[in-house]
Formats: C-alpha cells, sequence, structure tokens
C-alpha cells in the first residue's frame, strides 16, 4: 500500500473558481455571470485527509494541559460555578438533545380530504396544513425543555 508524503495534501485546489458560467432569464437576457467549482472524489478525500491531520493536531494540543489552545476551549471547571457548568453542559448537548427529540416527536400531517370534500372541509385542511410546522414547532421546543432538565 502506497503511504501518502505528508506534504501532498493542497486544498487551495479547493477554492480555485475554474469556469465562468452565465445565468441567462428565459429571453436568452444574461442577468449575470458567476464561478462554479465542482468538487470530484479524488479532491474531496484529499480534503477529508487534511481535515483528519488537523483534527489530530487540535485534539493533541487540547489534552496538553498548558496549551493556549486548551486555555481557550477547555473550561476549568474548578472555577465555574455549579449552575454555570449545569449550563455549559446543556448548551454542549442541546443538537444531540434536539436530534433525539424531533427523531421522536410525532405530530401526523393532516389527512388530504376526498375528492368530493366541501369547500369549508378544503379550507379546514389548509389552515391545518399550515397550522402544522407551528404545532410540530412548539411541541418540539416543549420536549427539548423536558429533555434538558
Amino acid at each position: 500500500m502506497i503511504s501518502p508524503e505528508k506534504n501532498d495534501i493542497d486544498i487551495e485546489v479547493l477554492f480555485r473558481w475554474g469556469k465562468q458560467v452565465s445565468i441567462k432569464d428565459r429571453q436568452g437576457n444574461e442577468l449575470f455571470s458567476c464561478y462554479v467549482r465542482l468538487i470530484g472524489d479524488a479532491d474531496l478525500n484529499q480534503a477529508r485527509v487534511f481535515a483528519m491531520r488537523k483534527s489530530a493536531e487540535f485534539r493533541k494540543l487540547l489534552r496538553n494541559v498548558n496549551s493556549e489552545e486548551r486555555e481557550a476551549f477547555i473550561v476549568d471547571y474548578e472555577s465555574v460555578d455549579e449552575d454555570k457548568l449545569v449550563e455549559i453542559i446543556i448548551y454542549m448537548n442541546t443538537r444531540e438533545i434536539t436530534l433525539k427529540v424531533i427523531n421522536r416527536v410525532d405530530i401526523p400531517f393532516p389527512k388530504e380530504p376526498k375528492d368530493d370534500a366541501t369547500l369549508e372541509e378544503q379550507e379546514k385542511y389548509q389552515t391545518e396544513v399550515d397550522d402544522w410546522p407551528k404545532k410540530r414547532e412548539i411541541k418540539v421546543k416543549e420536549e427539548i425543555e423536558k429533555e434538558a432538565e
């Protein structure tokens, strides 16, 4: 197996815009131009390898008790009062809690009325459809608050 050299990763190429594309309206008039860069598998893999190496370097710095990075990013829990520490823990777990709640909350989408439904039934359905995102948001928020407690 060939081992890549440490300096073989150059992600600058990912930020070089190569092809100019003109955006036109339906009549063919040019509205504006922009540059497009499509990332291929090889470029994506290079960026992934670069990110893994930088992540490993950063992790080592965070483990070093005397590093500036650790001072900047890791809270000294002995100097923080209990309420602030609880707040930090909740904040750090918010994404995980939110994803868990979103997957658990089930607000059924309103059932579409039959083809021969009256105008009033169709209006009611449309109101329910319009209100559904807000109902779901409220329920998710309530569940997140319960989970956080």
